[in-house]
């Protein structure tokens, strides 16, 4: 697993070797915990805060305090994790033995999640349901076995 996750790191620009199933998998499944972790974190102390009495008029300045740290330690470890989330991405569709084209679905994914986002009305409902099919066909794409004869993944 954290062999999986070093790989993630180290190549971060590589476009041209290879990605495993497993490596791709425990990679993206350690990027979820450790943003579940954070997330935990960060807004655990206001929700029970909230909790106690429905109210955010008495939080105290220590639960503001990690909930800041906690949404700065998020946000950057986002932004740090995008372009290797790219690389081991367009790696893993390689080395399924699809054309590079078909990461162009992995780009239509994030954009129609941030178009869903910030759209309303028949805008957001057709994002999301274009989002969520893209997703499941990602899944499926991401969840295909190595194929060992394409000469594109075999560099």
């Amino acid at each position: 697993m954290f062999t999986a996750y070093g790989k993630f790191w180290k190549n971060y620009v590589n476009f041209k070797a290879r990605s495993s199933r497993s490596d791709f998998w425990w990679a993206m499944l350690l990027n979820l915990l450790i943003n579940v972790l954070l997330t935990v974190i960060g807004f655990g102390p206001l929700l029970l805060s909230w909790m106690k009495d429905h109210s955010f008029s008495h939080i105290s300045a220590g639960t503001l305090i990690a909930l800041i740290v906690a949404i700065l330690l998020l946000l950057a470890y986002t932004l740090a994790t995008i372009i290797p989330t790219i690389s081991i991405s367009y790696r893993r569709m390689i080395d399924t033995g699809l054309s590079p084209w078909w990461f162009s679905l992995f780009v239509l994914e994030v954009i129609t999640n941030f178009t869903g986002e910030y759209a309303t009305g028949l805008v957001e409902n057709i994002s999301l349901v274009v989002n969520l099919v893209l997703l499941v066909v990602l899944i499926v794409i991401f969840a295909l076995p190595t194929n060992k004869f394409n000469k594109r993944s075999a560099k």
